[in-house]
């Protein structure tokens, strides 16, 4: 078989090698020719309607034992399974089969219940356990391997890496380029799908950044041999090896970065050809840390330049006590977070791997990333497989599948305004800025107590805040809110885009220059900052590139505000104003900021939303539509914070003009708890589904009180036991 398996790979490395031509090249032409029937979702597509968990399997797993764990998860109403079979150590990368083997079984049961099957691959990593037993381990094999710092540091970590490594276990880290690791690697691939799952997940594929010993510094590795060689063999000169060399100001660190990406570009292809080659209906999906930060670009595997190489990307993200300690703010951030990575996913799904404790925060986990159109990933943090109740799930579970036709398929957000967001104006304007000089910094603002290890999650540059800040001032105003990228300007008007915001866009090339000139001629446009002052690749224009637009040079003293036509250019950040008081707490501050921005400068434009309601700014709510249907979903987080996710039932008044036929609809009286979905009928608005909220709050005050008292008694019990012994030996 595995012979079959590599000369199937041979037949298919001269097509690799002729893609991977064109792969950096197709982010940018695919940005304007991808993208002309919309972004909505396929709903034939098992992938946009799975709703998902982790499951652990052995080698040697009894038949009657995967039987009963598929039949298990049939009863909890899942759609689709997590394989975790071990294909992240050493031994099994080396041999595969016996795993392979008893995935076949797993498969095959599986299908036979109707349910999906992805198995769990790691990237870049391999695990080996016992290291202070072992003679063999990838390092001491085959160090050549290894991703290296600039010292020639390797990428190999023991349990302070995280909890998924244990005592006496090595992790060490690859370069993709390293071709015996490549070539073993695409044979696994190639014997995974042979088996007939449905999918292929590859954990967190990225170049290391941190190393150990460095102080936190990060690297902009790998700088093994193999990736400077092959770096070198296409640009004709070495890569910057020097840190002095890390500059947005020299064209080779500009080469290398974008290099680093299209590695991970071209790794992606040769998996998804390998895979599809023997079943063509075979689904790559990559999970992605952070991507909505720096971390995207440190990695390499940043979501937006993966599109054309992925069916699927899952987010992760957890925080330090996982969802139970969002406070209102973070909720807004989180469903901030949703809306951008249905941005960077298209027209394909989001799968989003967030951590719940209980069932009060993980339902409302849930209630925010299914209303706002992303998959929900059902598991108690920190692992993959695990779970926060059963009955929980099901019931849960089964509610996605109830109303699955009102969450995925071919919903829009009706009659939006589009807040823009641009992956090169992170990556080659604000990169380095915003790591040297931190918005916020790791000690400050709400995340302290919270974060899991992640200072990357808010890591961004000027732009990053700036569209965070007015999509949330959007959404906690109940406009019609969408984050779209370059993939999306070509599609403006059939997305019934009303107002287009730039939110310190500073990288811009031609193309979009005039898409949103030709915007502009028709509908308002809100530019911030240094929109357009760069070309795309970072390098600084002598004036913005929309000077005549904006009715202003960057050449002048600028004034804080500027009309001309149908452009309201502002030369202050005020949606990073607005981020960055929300991350200090200071609500009174970011809510005058909000309701400037409302009387301002929105207002005058003339905007009028379709969407109009006295419900409290932190429900938050999107109206979408099919063509033919109008609904609202909205989710309340009114009362959550710290440690009590349980929010309180909200009743509201709300009206829409329905795009359908135009007509307002309107109902005085909707209730809703943790969330519901909205429906536009031809009497009126009607809630149509109600989010599942039937179970009690958990109080974490009655928790730490039986916690604290506990720990009080069994103190004083110990205190009572010393005193006698001490007595009885006076006697």
């Amino acid at each position: 078989m595995f012979q079959l398996i590599n000369s199937l790979i041979r037949i298919y490395e001269l097509k690799s090698i002729c893609l991977s031509l064109l792969l950096f090249f197709t982010p940018f032409l695919s940005n304007w020719e991808n993208c002309l029937m919309g972004s909505a979702l396929d709903s034939s597509d098992w992938c946009g309607t799975a709703t998902l968990v982790g499951e652990d399997f052995w080698f040697d797993i009894e038949d009657y034992e995967i039987e009963e764990k598929i039949g298990n998860l049939v009863a909890q109403n899942v759609k689709a399974v997590d394989v975790e079979m071990g294909f992240v150590e050493y031994e099994t990368f080396l041999n595969p089969q016996p795993l392979v083997s008893t995935l076949v079984k797993v498969v095959n049961e599986a299908h036979q219940a109707g349910l999906k099957v992805f198995e769990y691959v790691a990237g870049f990593e391999l695990l080996t356990e016992n290291i202070d037993k072992k003679t063999n381990s990838t390092y001491q094999d085959h160090p050549e391997w290894i991703q290296r710092d600039l010292q020639g540091n390797p990428a190999v970590f023991g349990e302070e890496l995280g909890f998924w490594v244990g005592e006496a276990t090595e992790s060490a880290w690859v370069t993709p380029l390293a071709p015996e690791w490549r070539s073993q690697y695409l044979s696994n691939i190639a014997a995974i799908a042979a088996t007939g799952v449905d999918g292929i997940y590859i954990d967190i594929p990225f170049w290391v950044v941190y190393y150990p010993n460095q102080n936190g510094d990060p690297t902009w590795g790998s700088f093994d041999n193999y990736t400077v060689n092959e770096f070198i063999s296409r640009y004709g000169h070495n890569p910057p090896l020097d840190k002095s060399e890390f500059s947005l100001e020299n064209p080779i660190f500009i080469e290398w970065l974008e290099f680093r990406i299209s590695i991970i570009q071209e790794f992606f292809a040769d998996v998804s050809i390998t895979a599809k080659a023997i079943n063509p209906e075979i689904k790559i999906i990559a999970e992605s840390w952070l991507p909505q930060g720096i971390y995207g670009l440190f990695s390499g595997a940043d979501p937006y330049y993966l599109y054309d190489y992925l069916d699927v990307v899952t987010y992760e993200f957890s925080i330090e006590g996982f969802a139970e300690a969002f406070t209102q703010d973070l909720w807004l951030y989180q469903t901030v977070k949703d809306l951008l990575y249905r941005a960077l996913d298209h027209d394909h799904p989001s799968w989003v791997l967030d951590y719940g404790v209980y069932p009060d925060d993980s339902a409302l986990l849930a209630a925010e990333h299914v209303l706002f159109g992303t998959n929900f990933w059902e598991t108690k943090g920190p692992r993959m497989v695990d779970t926060v109740g059963l009955d929980y799930r099901r019931e849960l579970f089964s509610w996605i599948d109830q109303f699955s036709p009102y969450l995925y398929g071919e919903w829009e957000i009706a009659n939006p305004i589009a807040v823009y967001y641009s992956p090169q104006t992170r990556n080659f304007v604000y990169s380095l800025e915003s790591i040297l000089n931190p918005i916020i910094e790791c000690d400050e603002g709400v995340y302290v107590d919270q974060f899991y290890g992640a200072y990357e999650e808010y890591i961004g540059g000027h732009h990053d805040y700036e569209m965070y800040g007015f999509a949330g001032m959007l959404l906690r105003s109940h406009i019609p809110t969408r984050i779209i990228t370059s993939r999306d300007l070509s599609n403006l008007e059939s997305l019934n885009v009303e107002l287009l915001i730039l939110p310190d866009v500073a990288a811009m090339n031609g193309t979009e220059v005039k898409f949103i000139q030709d915007f502009a001629a028709k509908k308002p446009v809100i530019a911030t900052a240094d929109s357009s002052l760069y070309y795309h690749n970072g390098t600084t224009r002598e004036d913005f590139a929309l000077a005549t637009l904006f009715g202003v040079s960057s050449q002048e003293n600028l004034s804080e505000i500027v009309r001309k036509d149908n452009c309201t250019y502002i030369s202050e950040r005020i949606g990073e104003q607005f981020f960055v008081d929300l991350m200090h707490g200071q609500t009174t501050q970011a809510e005058t900021i909000r309701q400037d921005f409302l009387n301002n400068i929105l207002l005058p434009t003339g905007y009028t939303s379709i969407l109009s309601t006295d419900a409290p700014t932190s429900v938050l709510m999107n109206p979408y539509t099919n063509g033919e249907t109008t609904i609202i979903r909205a989710v309340n987080f009114v009362g959550t914070d710290e440690y009590y996710q349980y929010p309180e039932e909200q009743m509201f008044s709300i009206s829409l003009l329905d795009p359908c036929d135009h007509q307002w609809k309107s109902n005085e009286s909707l209730r809703v708890h943790y969330g519901s979905i909205i429906i536009a009928e031809e009497n009126g608005l009607t809630v149509l589904g109600e989010f599942i909220s039937n179970f009690s709050p958990t109080n974490w005050l009655i928790v730490g009180t039986i916690i604290g008292g506990g720990t009080a008694l069994l103190i004083g019990v110990v205190v009572i036991v010393i005193v006698i012994k001490k007595k009885k030996k006076q006697q």
